[in-house]
């Protein structure tokens, strides 16, 4: 199929990931750009049996793309060009922020064809990585996740106070705590918990604006920090971190195992101290919590 369709040296020679689907769905070829964005295998060759059955789609908020609103499908279908703006699941299971565009091409007759995905890594997430390094070359990162060091992000946090009392500058703060994380501990050991806290960091990290501070800050818990906030943007970013958090998924002994989350949200007030502002955090946490996990709460 390889040498009929000659796609081959199209792929090759494309600096944008590209990937390659057949008229069943099948994903069948991919390039090196699409390599490390994504993680995937080294290259296949087209026709080899399309080992994999394609990539997971997801909307701009984390929601999976499924059924009609699925572009992919819908191409598959039609043949017609979309535009794609949202995350692809990483190999490794956390979202990456991408867009694109799909395009189907029929083969000779009117017969079906193939469908191409053309992909790139969205501008904003990728300056927010180049500060993460920047940051990693100052050693505040944490290591073990490579979100923003505790010492950092406590820093952060009483320099942003003092700017909001002086010069009226408001943020908001979410505490995003895993549920159940005594739970995952004893059910996957110490190996895959410190493969599935990386993965809710790099969800958090990966779904961030280039302004949000993501920070570790306890053992399975984080602090994000946002700027120019107010309720209803706040809720929305706290519950879009959350479903991105709740579609990554890890191999663990031969299962896929999901991570959620408990997101408490609130603002920062003028003469708030650190102290009172995390205990109004660890309230609206305690109040996920007690309804079951996986949910966000916003202090009134």
């Amino acid at each position: 199929m390889s040498k009929a369709l000659g796609w081959d040296l199209l792929l090759d020679h494309l600096l944008d990931p590209a990937l390659l689907y057949g008229a069943d769905g099948a994903l069948l070829r991919w390039n090196d750009a699409a390599v490390a964005l994504l993680g995937l295998a080294a290259k296949t060759e087209a026709g080899a049996g399309g080992a994999s059955t394609g990539l997971d789609f997801f909307d701009r908020d984390g929601t999976p793309l499924r059924g009609r609103g699925d572009p992919l499908a819908a191409t598959l279908a039609d043949g017609k060009p979309r535009a794609l703006e949202g995350f692809v699941r990483h190999a490794n299971g956390h979202l990456v922020p991408v867009v694109g565009r799909l395009a189907g091409v029929p083969a000779a007759g009117g017969a079906p064809g193939v469908t191409f995905v053309l992909l790139r890594d969205d501008s904003e997430k990728a300056l927010l990585r180049r500060q993460v390094d920047d940051l990693r070359d100052q050693a505040l990162i944490d290591a073990a996740t490579g979100a923003v060091s505790r010492t950092c992000t406590e820093l952060q946090l009483v320099t942003r106070l003092a700017e909001l009392d002086r010069y009226g500058w408001s943020f908001g703060a979410l505490h995003v705590a895993v549920d159940d994380w005594e739970g995952l501990a004893r059910r996957y050991g110490e190996v895959h918990r410190r493969d599935l806290i990386k993965l809710v960091a790099d969800s958090l990290l990966h779904s961030a604006r280039a302004s949000d501070l993501v920070g570790r800050w306890d053992d399975a818990e984080f602090l994000v920090l946002l700027t120019n906030v107010d309720e209803t943007t706040i809720r929305n970013g706290a519950e879009r971190y959350r479903r991105v958090v709740e579609q990554g998924q890890h191999q663990a002994y031969g299962e896929d195992v999901h991570v959620t989350v408990s997101v408490g949200a609130t603002w920062a007030r003028r003469n708030d101290s650190v102290g009172v502002l995390l205990e109004r955090l660890a309230q609206q946490v305690a109040a996920c919590r007690k309804a079951g996990g996986n949910r966000v709460s916003v202090s009134a």
